[in-house]
């Protein structure tokens, strides 16, 4: 993701389904969280569930985090982004997306998808309150997973039908994670490597 000249947000087909796997919730629970929050002055966009929580950070030109674009920030629904997904399948690899003066602008391709920016925004839970700060790992103990465990782990949960799974670590930062489900005394183990 970045932000191009326009101050527009460019998107990707794996950012948006990122976006829409955190956004999305089964049977409209939590309506006002279905979708991602663009914010240009911080350069990022966040999607939430309530339970999970995704922040995707823009890249400046120089491939770090961007600095921060002007405009207000905006809401997009998860309806938009399926269907920006759905066109992105079949046309390219990138969306723009722009709010403000109350209005929603999602192009794709040649494709323009918006109307009357949602108000869901000024709903948007103060989701800065969860993610920790101050040291750069947040003071947590920092490890790395491979990304064919986390679909792993994803498969054990639905494969055993169980709403979720709990996550406990050692207190050796690079010893096992264990994954416990509620109500069902299976387990899953993933090693984590480290970060850096």
């Amino acid at each position: 993701m970045y932000i191009n000249e326009k101050n527009e947000f460019v998107v990707n087909k794996d950012e948006v389904k990122c976006l829409i796997a955190f956004a999305e919730k089964p049977n409209g629970y939590r309506d006002h969280l279905a979708g991602a929050l663009f914010v240009p002055q911080k350069g990022h966009t966040v999607a939430t569930d309530g339970h999970a929580l995704v922040q995707l950070v823009a890249a400046g030109p120089d491939g770090m985090a961007h600095k921060g674009a002007a405009g207000p920030e905006f809401f997009v629904p998860v309806a938009v982004l399926k269907s920006a997904a759905s066109i992105m399948r079949k046309k390219t690899d990138e969306a723009t997306m722009h709010g403000g003066g109350g209005m929603l602008t999602v192009k794709v391709g040649t494709s323009v998808l918006g109307g009357a920016e949602d108000e869901n925004r000024t709903k948007f839970p103060p989701y800065e309150q969860v993610i920790p700060e101050g040291e750069p790992n947040g003071g947590c103990s920092q490890f790395g997973i491979d990304p064919k465990l986390f679909a792993k782990l994803a498969l054990f949960v639905t494969a055993c039908s169980s709403k979720g799974c709990k996550l406990s670590t050692s207190q050796d930062p690079l010893g096992p994670i264990k994954a416990t489900l509620h109500r069902n005394p299976s387990v899953a183990v993933i090693m984590p490597f480290r970060a850096g």
